[in-house]
């Protein structure tokens, strides 16, 4: 079932859109033409099945925004991931041309944008475009021939939110220095997001030494949104790329344009961290529904931590979020005289990870300038769970107990 997105894609001008995929780029303006008529924008939510192993062909997909996870199934229902489509890929092609059912299952990762050419105007387009059928047919013959689908080194991205239900949490820290440490760690590629309301400044630039970098407007209607999104990656001498974004609250074409861009980013790094304002307008929900895991922070402080409860609830239940990629990081920059357990008591969940006070003295980049400190063993351990590349490590996240007691609560709802 099809589902809306905040935005409404099928407002754009389709011509534009499939002049921009790369399987039909190079057709004459005559054949885009027909493929428009004979075309269609299906709309996915993140999780939906577009189609199943098995299933008799449906059509010609071409991604447009978002990302999709190819996948088989055996009889014990154990899965195995064959492939990721990003921006411009095409899939479902195999069964058109072999009229057989889909040998495999196409799910969106994240809310996603298809051109579909259904099974009759599918037929109907290669009869109209012979180049086309041309193309599909030799590109069919190499996959079959070569199985390429099934060799293919697979490429994922994790998109990974900061937030907090209220500033001055460490959030802009701590992002900048799981970053560091996922780089580090992983010796993987690592991008990180500073994204700012139009009114605010961009502080990542001078914790990472970058001078004057160009600052991507969301807002439509600037200049910057139609210029390449490379040109804006600052590189620095630390190993992570940055890029700063600006934006206009509950404006959604804002929403669709970073979609857009974190699509695109996807194909190129392997971790996205995204430290996010502390706002709770449209926009910055929809970014948190993209995210792979939602880092949430907070102090110890009984006030702090049932606001981050009232806040992950409202993200579990009025939105609908899957509590397993939430993970609540407690930041003990405040004093608090609560134990671990009247903590988890008054989240009413289980802590992710806990990070030791720091002095307001300490350096930025901890993780490379005091890689020692207690803060910078326990970013180190994040990121080396992030990273799956835990080795040799106790246990270290607290769980929830369901720990009962008379105690009273203020604030808590």
């Amino acid at each position: 079932m099809q589902n809306k997105l905040p935005f409404n894609l099928k407002d754009f001008d389709r011509e534009l859109i499939i002049s921009e995929i790369p399987l039909f780029s190079g057709l004459s303006a005559r054949a885009r033409k027909i493929i428009k008529n004979r075309s269609e924008i299906r709309e996915f939510k993140k999780g939906e099945i577009i189609y199943k192993e098995g299933s008799p062909p449906s059509g010609l997909y071409s991604l447009i925004l978002g990302r999709v996870e190819i996948y088989t199934e055996d009889q014990f229902g154990a899965k195995t991931t064959l492939e990721y489509l990003h921006r411009g890929k095409y899939f479902g092609m195999i069964s058109l041309l072999t009229n057989e059912p889909h040998s495999v299952t196409a799910r969106a990762i994240n809310d996603c944008s298809l051109l579909f050419i259904k099974k009759e105007d599918f037929d109907f387009i290669l009869k109209k475009i012979p180049a086309l059928a041309i193309d599909l047919s030799q590109t069919l013959s190499r996959r079959l021939k070569r199985k390429d689908v099934h060799r293919k080194t697979i490429f994922e991205s994790t998109a990974i939110s900061v937030f907090s239900s209220y500033s001055q949490a460490g959030k802009t820290l701590y992002a900048l220095n799981v970053a560091l440490s996922l780089a580090k760690e992983t010796h993987k590629s690592v991008i990180i997001l500073d994204i700012a309301p139009k009114d605010k400044y961009h502080s990542l630039p001078a914790k990472l030494e970058v001078t004057n970098p160009r600052v991507f407007d969301l807002v439509p209607g600037s200049s910057d949104s139609s210029r390449n999104i490379r040109d804006f990656i600052a590189k620095n001498r630390f190993g992570i790329d940055l890029i700063c974004f600006k934006y206009q609250p509950d404006d959604e074409s804002c929403v669709r344009t970073l979609v857009d861009i974190l699509s695109q980013l996807v194909n190129d790094y392997h971790y996205l961290v995204l430290d996010l304002p502390t706002s709770m307008d449209r926009g910055i929900l929809s970014i948190l529904n993209q995210s792979d895991i939602i880092q949430v922070l907070s102090s110890p402080a009984e006030q702090d931590l049932a606001q981050t409860h009232e806040l992950v609830e409202k993200l579990k239940n009025r939105f609908n979020f899957n509590p397993d990629k939430i993970k609540i990081i407690i930041n003990e920059y405040k004093f608090s005289g609560l134990t671990h357990e009247e903590q988890i008591e008054i989240l009413d969940s289980g802590v992710f990870a806990t990070l030791p006070k720091i002095d307001f003295s300490a350096p930025d980049r901890l993780v490379l300038d005091e890689p020692e400190c207690e803060y910078s063993k326990a970013v180190r351990r994040i990121a080396r769970t992030l990273g799956d590349c835990l080795v040799g490590l106790g246990l270290w996240v607290l769980p929830y107990r369901g720990i009962k007691s008379n105690r009273r609560r203020k604030n808590t709802h």
